[in-house]
């Protein structure tokens, strides 16, 4: 049997073309963004390789996650899914679906869109007994992240990412067991001082963002300074 870990991607692929005569049983639906009807073909691929190793056809009165476990049961097996990564897009998850797949012990990635179960949201009026989270979309980039504490199942992060233009995008994943961290200039023209070339004052910078009293006294100095017109790089903290 297989030994290793693999990932696979599902997708829907939808077909513009079919007839009502010729659809054999297939579900035949509206393409919203192609304004097309059509069938709709969930596919499954090796992320890294894009090599497609099943795909289901979306029946008459068949629902897309049970399209989709068909497929998994199929080509993984009908068992334990301890070695999957599953990835998929947020038109698939909802909740029954994820909690299905968890029990099987597959690890979860995806976006994920606004709906009552997901405990993170934005740009909606919620009620004051609605304990959902909602995030602003007016900010800097910012990864906002809550866990799931379901009982007998893996981790789940939920997660919301807000790129800074007014945008946000909410997902899901079972594999984030630490925070990773990356530098984000709350002012673009402070990227001089992050690609100085001295590789001293380079270093001195991730100190600085750390913390340490007279580095951060240091920092905000210059941070003031730079806000106010001096265009001088910041010098290492002797």
């Amino acid at each position: 049997g297989f030994e290793g870990r693999m990932s696979v991607t599902i997708d829907d692929d939808k077909v513009h073309f079919a007839t009502p005569e010729g659809r054999a049983g297939l579900k035949l639906v509206k393409h919203v963004r192609d304004n097309r009807n059509g069938h709709v073909l969930n596919t499954a691929a090796f992320t890294l390789l894009g090599l497609v190793i099943g795909v289901a056809a979306l029946r008459v009165r068949e629902s897309t996650q049970a399209s989709v476990e068909w497929l998994l049961n199929q080509q993984i097996g009908t068992g334990n899914l301890n070695t999957l990564e599953l990835n998929m897009d947020r038109g698939y998850w909802l909740l029954q679906f994820c909690v299905n797949l968890l029990k099987r012990g597959a690890d979860l990635l995806g976006t994920v869109m606004r709906a009552a179960w997901f405990p993170l949201t934005y740009a909606q009026k919620l009620r004051e007994s609605d304990k959902r989270v909602l995030v602003s979309q007016e900010g800097s980039k910012t990864l906002l992240r809550r866990e799931s504490h379901a009982r007998n199942l893996k981790k789940v992060e939920a997660f919301a990412y807000r790129n800074g233009n007014g945008g946000v995008t909410l997902g899901l994943s079972s594999r984030l067991r630490t925070n990773a961290w990356e530098l984000v200039l709350g002012n673009p023209r402070d990227i001089r001082w992050y690609g100085n070339e001295e590789a001293e004052t380079s270093n001195r910078w991730y100190t600085m963002v750390a913390g340490v009293d007279d580095s951060c006294n240091r920092f905000d100095a210059h941070l003031k300074r730079v806000q106010e017109g001096d265009t001088k790089k910041i010098q290492p903290i002797t």
